[in-house]
């Protein structure tokens, strides 16, 4: 990673990773990482994602750290699991499978969010976001925080035809009803389409925040998607207020 230059592409071989910190992608254009063509038996593993230890991640900055076709698993990291930072643009996750995130499994962080800008044109397909067991515990910010895609000041980006499943917190959780998908704080012209959202707490939401002084979202399209809860899925609690209006400490409803 350390050696990368731009246009390069990382072919990792199949097998298990496991990473005792973070991967950084800094100031090179056009990058790629994936794994073999049709694998999937590439995992790469942070150190836990209950436990409180080094975060380990993947982040990428710089002019255009463009391209990220990522192997296969990305799985069990205390924080979150791809980060792009201010400078990276036009990032692209492809086929990639984000399991057991310790805070939001894709994150995207502004340049300067009361002018709008942040990381532009991005685009996440054919991926699949899953907690496989219990969401994480309090990693500073209260019980079960977490997003499958959490983007701010963000423009024209695409999330098409993945899979978030499991993306659900207890009662118990300080968070009732996190967003599968959200862009909010300055953002514009999301798409959302062909995704399947099974078993979630909130699929998507356009905008959080109704205190700033600047528009939370602005355009876009939320269309053709499929959103399944399972029978018994929610708690009675759950049902009878479905927008968390009433609940403390829940993320504000629309």
């Amino acid at each position: 990673m350390a050696n990368l230059q731009d246009g390069d592409t990382i072919l990792l071989s199949a097998g298990a990773y496991n990473l005792t910190s973070s991967l950084y992608i800094n100031g090179r254009n056009s990058v790629t990482i994936r794994g073999p063509a049709g694998s999937t038996n590439v995992v790469l593993a942070g150190k836990a994602w209950i436990t409180p230890t080094t975060a380990t991640r993947r982040s990428a900055s710089g002019p255009t750290a463009r391209t990220l076709r990522c192997a296969p698993d990305i799985r069990d990291t205390y924080d979150n699991e791809i980060i792009f930072n201010p400078g990276a643009q036009s990032p692209h996750v492809y086929s990639v499978r984000l399991l057991n995130a310790g805070s939001q499994f894709i994150k995207s962080n502004p340049t300067d969010v009361n002018a709008g800008q942040g990381v532009n044109n991005g685009i996440v397909e054919y991926s699949w976001f899953e907690y496989t067991g219990s969401p994480p515990g309090d990693h500073g910010t209260g019980v079960g925080y977490f997003n499958g895609i959490s983007a701010h000041a963000a423009q024209n980006w695409i999330i098409r035809g993945n899979l978030f499943k499991n993306l659900h917190n207890p009662d118990t959780a300080a968070y009732l009803w996190n967003p599968a998908v959200l862009f909010w704080r300055h953002s514009v012209n999301t798409i959302t389409e062909q995704n399947v959202f099974l078993n979630v707490d909130r699929a998507v939401a356009y905008g959080l925040d109704n205190t700033t002084p600047y528009f939370d979202h602005a355009g876009g399209l939320i269309r053709n998607n499929f959103v399944c809860l399972f029978p018994g899925f929610m708690s009675a609690n759950r049902t009878a207020d479905p927008m968390g209006r009433s609940s403390p400490g829940t993320l504000p409803a629309l």
